[in-house]
């Protein structure tokens, strides 16, 4: 072979190592021609699909893995390979029964070795009966507050929405709530509003909303209610969780008056290895407390207890704060 036929040789090796080469450093998404699919507003229930067309150029089999899906009700259909110069499809199918609003689907994939990359299908689930602007009820406020929260409920179906009524099937309600027609089967304001007589500290509850749908009798709407006294500390509880070896930094919490100073008169637990210290602002409305878990004196078990903090208010002279924690050595 002489010297020019050598170098020709040479020059078609290092093409076809160029050309392998490139094609191993491909990314995902330069085998797709596109990697994400918007459907706009569909019905809840609805099944959508959608494929993704995937094209190999490079000279080597590329093998699909599928690494996880984003959502419930998904499905991904995709050959194990695509062949040289071949063609292949990742159909996604997705049952958005367990969805409601924006929502982005996504698979998670690989080729080959490469990196993980996303496909992703978006629409915006509406319901047959939306709950507005959250289909759950956060309320708060001081007994001697009046706090309203409001939601709307909105028939988005052809069928036609009648509210029968509204229960409440906790013993001890801590709120009430009212129903309003804002337009006759297809639009109702819910009034929530905080009982001033329920227990303090907070509560999950559940408002029924009773229809005359077959498909959906009862709407359950969850209501998270704090109900504060005019003297409460925030958080309710100290929690050191699991402590594994040496404990961590203290556990903080506040006690707060909600209109005037309040005094601590004293501080005691009856767990003796916490330390307990606070800001000593006398005539303040708000204190902090730091509840320091005594390493050498600490039990390698779970324990709970109490701080009992001693104000000089006359209502709320004594407030009682549970202490909870488990340590492991």
């Amino acid at each position: 072979m002489n010297r020019r036929d050598l170098f020709a040789l040479t020059g078609i090796i290092a093409s076809l190592i160029l050309g392998i080469s490139s094609a191993g450093g491909q990314t995902p998404g330069q085998y797709l021609q596109e990697t994400s699919f918007e459907f706009g507003n569909v019905s809840q229930g609805d099944v959508l699909q959608h494929s993704f067309r995937l094209q190999n150029t490079g000279p080597s089999p590329v093998q699909i893995q599928i690494v996880g899906l984003n959502l419930p009700g998904m499905k991904v259909k995709a050959p194990q390979m695509v062949p040289p110069g071949g063609e292949g499809s990742l159909t996604v199918i997705w049952d958005t029964r367990s969805v409601r609003g924006d929502t982005a689907a996504k698979v998670v994939f690989r080729l080959d070795e490469s990196e993980p990359a996303a496909l992703t299908l978006s629409a915006k689930v509406v319901p047959p009966i939306d709950i507005l602007p959250f289909p759950a009820v956060f309320i708060s406020g001081f007994r001697d507050e009046e706090v309203l929260r409001t939601l709307e409920i909105v028939n988005n179906a052809s069928v036609p929405l009648n509210i029968n009524g509204l229960t409440q099937p906790d013993a001890t309600p801590t709120f009430s709530a009212s129903i309003t027609t804002v337009e006759t089967m297809r639009r109702y304001r819910l009034d929530v509003r905080l009982r001033v007589d329920a227990p303090s500290g907070r509560s999950q509850q559940v408002l029924q909303v009773l229809t005359d749908r077959p498909d959906s009798p009862v709407i359950n709407v969850p209501v998270n209610v704090f109900l504060k006294d005019d003297v409460y500390v925030n958080p309710e509880t100290v929690d050191f969780g699991e402590i594994a070896g040496r404990p961590g930094g203290p556990e903080t919490f506040f006690l707060k008056k909600h209109r005037g100073p309040v005094s601590i008169l004293s501080v005691e637990s009856d767990l003796p290895y916490l330390k307990i210290t606070h800001s000593a602002d006398l005539g303040s409305s708000s204190h902090q407390f730091f509840v320091d878990l005594q390493e050498t004196d600490a039990p390698t078990r779970r324990f709970s207890g109490n701080i009992y903090i001693k104000t000089d208010d006359p209502v709320f002279a004594e407030i009682i704060v549970p202490v909870q924690g488990e340590v492991h050595k």
